[in-house]
């Protein structure tokens, strides 16, 4: 009745608004009409189509009430269709009623929201947000309809992974409409993405993450994800573009992290290093197409860069590990170490990448570990063919940072060689001590290893590393920091050393032909060079002319170190502290020894018209008379005393004659 009254008077000019009444209040009747009539799922839907072709009617007609009774007529057959959800028929999983209803609810609200963006001009403040409103109105429908029919048509082990296709099939096809549209609002659905995605990680449970259909659903969902997030940077629509960004990578992170340490764990060594190396590749694409000559852009490829790394190793040296024989693992292990860090520096050359290349300063940590678990084992370096992996790792080592120092990538290199130095000086050391006992058990060869290698090195480098790579260019560097504490190690080996008493084995004795003092002279040689690579800088400690105090001191400690060790084994004195230093014999060799020292000195500083290293001299010389009468004397009627003083007594008149004090610098000056 009330359509018919709209018909005849909308035709007469001054009865329109009458016409539009009639029009109101049928389309009110006709909804009601529709409840009275028919069930209720064939009414939610006439209310659903009929409220979206309501709002349409009132964006082209500019009526607010038009548009408010048709988003209303949808939310209520939205709640009609809810309130009779338990007598809709699902024999079939996924097409029935549910899903058809859901997928109509999302389809109304999907065309309200297109509707109101499109006549954006004509609605009033808050109106665009509203629009929004209402297609996240929309997509939560969608979702509930196909995660339904997802979990009445899947096997419960596959929901979850068909749950993420579904997500992501969906974000893009809204990142795709949305564009071709002009619609940004329907790109941005996409910001629920991430979330969609910690959920589906959170949801796996007892599985790992790529079991069945995961493996598809995990690489299609960040395919998916960095895609759009890349065209609405592009398009400069994006949300939180940054933060999304890197939660992105995060939870790539954590998932990739997931499935290695299950690959691991289950022995699935070549996926996981597969894993490993796709995560390295991960990282080349990002520096490549976002950070290279980009300083904004961040250095997240070198995190993936890591990441893969510690899987690629974790995984090989797992293999090795499990796989090989357990006299092996170290060798095995350097070697793949190796293997890796030649592999990266030929890929990184390659590809452009000099973070690839700089991996190589993982090696001297490597050597460095498998040293300590060789101790740990109490094996020696070339154990079970390891001396192999050896020589390999430290050619390796040099062969990439000669490459590197060439092209100017490499980092921290002085630091590296000053490592390899001392890991390489350790190494031969200790091998070379463990074949001196085994081969000589019972002897002092063995403990003099520790003190002649580290000497030898100190001369070598000291005295060529002027003229030698890679020492050469950053010499004085090298001289203090990595030499300086080869000095110092070798200055208080000397010190202990000097107790020793030098077994030889069945060798006889000989003072300077043992091993001890073989070692003695070599520290005393290694100091004297590192000591004269400096004679450049200013003067410290006096190492520009002569000996310093402290390397003098050295080798007089080492003088008496001779003296006790001599006597022990000639004179058969047990070598123990209170047994050597009651015995007549030592302390006149003591005295004779001392004095003759002092006599150097003063002959030294007499002919070098220095006074000083001459005050010493003397000073010995009375410590020696002090001892003379102090112990000495206490030894009476013996041959040692007579010996000690007519000894010490002719070597003072020596001393008077040849070396007497030096001119000081005001009888120089006079003269």
């Amino acid at each position: 009745l009330y359509a018919l009254l709209a018909v005849s008077v909308l035709r007469r000019e001054r009865m329109r608004l009458l016409g539009e009444t009639y029009i109101a209040l049928a389309t009110v009747f006709a909804t009601m009409a529709i409840f009275f009539a028919l069930d209720a799922y064939p009414t939610f839907a006439l209310w659903t189509l009929e409220g979206a072709a309501i709002v349409w009617v009132g964006l082209r007609q500019r009526r607010l009430l038009a548009r408010v009774f048709g988003l209303a007529l949808q939310f209520a057959g939205a709640w009609l269709f809810l309130f009779h959800y338990a007598e809709y028929s699902r024999a079939n999983p996924w097409l029935n009623d549910f899903v058809l209803g859901c997928a109509l609810i999302a389809a109304a609200g999907a065309i309200t929201s297109w509707l109101m963006h499109k006549h954006r001009d004509v609605l009033i403040e808050g109106g665009e947000r509203a629009a929004g409103v209402i297609l996240v109105w929309a997509c939560g429908w969608w979702f509930a309809g196909g995660l339904r029919a997802l979990h009445d048509g899947l096997p419960p082990a596959d929901f979850y992974a068909a749950a993420l296709i579904f997500a992501a099939v969906t974000f893009a096809v809204a990142e795709t409409l949305g564009g071709w549209l002009e619609w940004p609002t329907l790109r941005r659905l996409t910001f629920a993405h991430w979330p969609a995605m910690a959920l589906g990680l959170l949801a796996i449970g007892s599985r790992h993450p790529l079991a069945g259909l995961g493996a598809v659903a995990w690489p299609l969902n960040f395919i998916v994800f960095f895609w759009c997030l890349h065209w609405q940077q592009q398009d400069a629509i994006a949300t939180s573009h940054g933060t999304r960004y890197r939660a992105g990578w995060l939870l790539l992170a954590v998932l990739a992290t997931w499935e290695g340490l299950w690959l691991i764990d289950h022995h699935y060594y070549q996926w996981s290093l597969l894993l490993g190396a796709l995560g390295i590749a991960a990282g080349w694409v990002r520096y490549h197409l976002r950070e290279r000559g980009n300083s904004a852009a961040g250095q997240l490829s070198i995190w993936a860069l890591l990441w893969g790394t510690a899987f690629w190793l974790g995984s090989g040296w797992t293999f090795i590990d499990e796989r090989m024989p357990a006299g092996n693992h170290i060798a095995y292990g350097l070697g793949f170490a190796i293997a890796s860090c030649a592999l990266f520096e030929i890929l990184g050359g390659w590809a452009r990448w000099i973070s690839l290349r700089r991996l190589q300063v993982i090696l001297l940590p490597v050597m460095a570990i498998a040293a300590l678990m060789q101790l740990d084992r109490g094996s020696h370096p070339a154990a079970n063919d390891a001396w192999l992996a050896w020589l390999a790792a430290f050619a390796v080592f040099y062969v990439i940072i000669y490459r590197q120092q060439k092209d100017a990538s490499a980092t921290g290199a002085n630091n590296q060689h000053v490592f390899a130095v001392w890991l390489a000086t350790g190494l031969i050391a200790w091998e070379l001590a463990w074949q001196c006992a085994d081969l000589n058990p019972g002897t002092s060869w063995a403990f003099a290893m520790w003190g002649m290698v580290p000497a030898l090195a100190l001369l070598l480098i000291a005295h060529y590393g002027r003229q030698l790579w890679p020492w050469r260019d950053h010499f004085s560097f090298f001289r203090n920091v990595g030499l300086g504490p080869l000095a110092l190690y070798c200055a208080l080996w000397s010190l202990v050393s000097s107790w020793d008493p030098s077994r030889t084995g069945a060798l006889p004795y000989f003072p300077l032909l043992n091993p001890i003092d073989l070692a003695q002279v070599s520290i005393l040689c290694g100091l004297r060079a590192w000591l004269c690579a400096g004679a450049d800088r200013a003067g410290a400690n006096g190492s520009g002319s002569g000996y310093p105090a402290w390397l003098a001191a050295l080798a007089f400690v080492w003088l008496n170190g001779i003296v006790l060790r001599t006597i022990h084994h000639w004179f058969d004195i047990p070598y123990v502290a209170h047994e050597l230093f009651n015995s007549i014999v030592v302390q006149a060799g003591f005295s004779l020894v001392w004095t003759l020292a002092a006599m150097a000195l003063m002959v030294y500083a007499t002919r070098k018209m220095d006074r000083r290293p001459w005050f010493v001299g003397a000073a010995l010389l009375a410590v020696v008379v002090g001892k003379l009468f102090l112990l000495d004397l206490a030894n009476s009627g013996t041959v040692a005393r007579i010996v000690s003083f007519l000894g010490v007594g002719v070597l003072l008149m020596i001393i008077g004659y040849i070396a007497p004090v030096p001119p000081g610098d005001v009888e120089k000056q006079q003269g």
